[in-house]
């Protein structure tokens, strides 16, 4: 990956970055359900996102993303947590993600440039997934059993992957 060096700083910034998307959980007028929560267990929720970000930008975790992400829109929901709640953690999560890689990034040349777009790019596609898994599962927890329609497409994987064919055919 051309963003490792990127990628291993955030990692080795793990906790510092926890710390700082946890206390936007816990402050943000948009996540007030998640100022109820045990601080303890987000912390150890964000630092296995940002401790591990390599292997959840890799392309070959997806199968462990959805099934992450999916665990958790059903854990929000029967938390009583509103789904824009939880897709608000998410968009503060890579916020934060971001806003650290723009800080700390080490603009040196534009090959560190392209770097940066290049993790920004990833990033981006990971916090796509994680949303969409996250979303589909919540809804699929809130839809009575018969009452709504099912998604138009029964195989999420494939629209999914939509993601890395979208970024393969832009980066051309």
């Amino acid at each position: 990956m051309l963003a490792s060096r990127l990628v291993n700083m955030i990692e080795q910034h793990a906790e510092q970055l926890t710390r700082a998307v946890v206390h936007e959980l816990r402050t943000d007028p948009r996540t007030t359900s998640y100022h109820q929560f045990n601080p303890h267990e987000d912390y150890a929720r964000v630092f296995a996102v940002v401790h591990n970000l390599g292997t959840w930008l890799d392309i070959k975790s997806e199968t462990a993303t959805e099934n992450a992400y999916r665990s958790l829109g059903r854990r929000r929901f029967s938390e009583g947590v509103p789904l824009a709640e939880v897709v608000c953690a998410l968009m503060l999560t890579k916020q934060t993600l971001r806003s650290f890689i723009q800080a700390e990034g080490w603009m040196d040349s534009a090959l560190d440039m392209r770097q940066q777009v290049e993790l920004y790019s990833l990033i981006d596609r990971f916090f796509e997934r994680a949303t969409y898994f996250t979303v589909l599962s919540y809804e699929a927890e809130a839809r009575p059993a018969g009452k709504a329609p099912a998604p138009s497409n029964p195989d999420h994987r494939l629209w999914a992957r939509g993601w890395a064919l979208r970024k393969s055919t832009h980066a051309a």
